[in-house]
């Protein structure tokens, strides 16, 4: 699924760099609307989105639930994702 796709609330699994560059996947609630944001990756800056993910639904976007991502890249929604509406109606 793409980023700007994302709505919070969703559930999903992503994986990217947190706030020292490590690599990390977060899964959970997309808390918050995915921001697009000037960050350094592998040296020069770029631009990014920050999507901050929690196992709890009512969570605070902070820095230890964030994972930022690189435009192109796609998340893995959770529950069925988009899908779960088309087979509900197929049955």
């Amino acid at each position: 699924m793409k980023i700007t796709e994302l709505k919070p609330g969703q559930r999903l699994r992503a994986t990217g760099r947190d706030t020292r560059g490590h690599v990390i996947t977060r899964e959970g609630y997309l808390v918050a609307e995915p921001q697009l944001k000037i960050a350094a990756w592998d040296g020069p800056r770029k631009q990014v989105y920050r999507l901050h993910v929690d196992t709890m639904p009512d969570a605070v976007p902070t820095r230890q639930n964030w994972v930022s991502m690189l435009p192109e890249w796609e998340v893995e929604p959770l529950d069925g994702g988009q899908d779960t509406d088309d087979k509900e109606s197929s049955k």
